[in-house]
């Protein structure tokens, strides 16, 4: 399991309560600190909301900044306390790959930064894959960011009938991922 089990989690996703999710997740990271599927869950929801905010999130009253914020919070208690580990480095890698701009303050005008994360992001999600070449998610979103289209769609093909293990509910995240992984 990758990430945590709230029973509601996925009521309150499609009413719209993104806000009430935050809060709910941000006091479960806190309260259980020492568990990584916490920490992950609450940071793939912020980064859910930050990534859809213009497209597929109702966002009137949220606060972009708050969410942002978290989801930098999380990143920054992951890598002091969960730098080596595996599922660590594999999802919050894909996530910075993907919009390094949602984990630093947007105080960087040259784009610096920008290069930077995504970087660092790739490069987390390499370490996955190179200290565990089995695991299926780790190869096949290392191999989604590079050139190695064959490696890739290999990888793929083999974790489509794990999609609905690996990832067994019908939240957001686990959408997400089902979607992504099964084209």
């Amino acid at each position: 399991m990758y990430f945590s089990i709230l029973e509601n989690l996925y009521d309150l996703e499609q009413d719209g309560q993104w806000e009430a999710i935050r809060k709910l997740l941000y006091k479960q990271w806190e309260n259980h600190k020492s568990k990584l599927e916490s920490l992950v869950t609450l940071a793939f929801e912020c980064w859910i909301v930050l990534s859809e905010w213009h497209c597929c999130i109702k966002n009137e009253n949220l606060n972009y900044d708050l969410f942002k914020d978290n989801l930098i919070d999380v990143y920054n208690y992951g890598i002091e306390h969960f730098d080596n580990n595996q599922i660590f480095q594999c999802l919050f890698g894909y996530m910075m790959s993907l919009f390094p701009n949602l984990f630093y303050s947007d105080d960087d005008l040259s784009g610096e930064k920008y290069v930077l994360y995504e970087n660092k992001g790739k490069a987390m999600l390499e370490k996955s894959y190179r200290n565990n070449p089995n695991n299926l998610l780790a190869k096949v979103l290392f191999f989604g960011t590079t050139d190695k289209t064959k490696e890739y769609n290999k990888a793929r093909e083999e974790i489509k009938p794990l999609l609905t293990t690996l990832f067994p509910g019908k939240t957001a995240i686990e959408q997400y991922f089902k979607e992504v992984l099964s084209f």
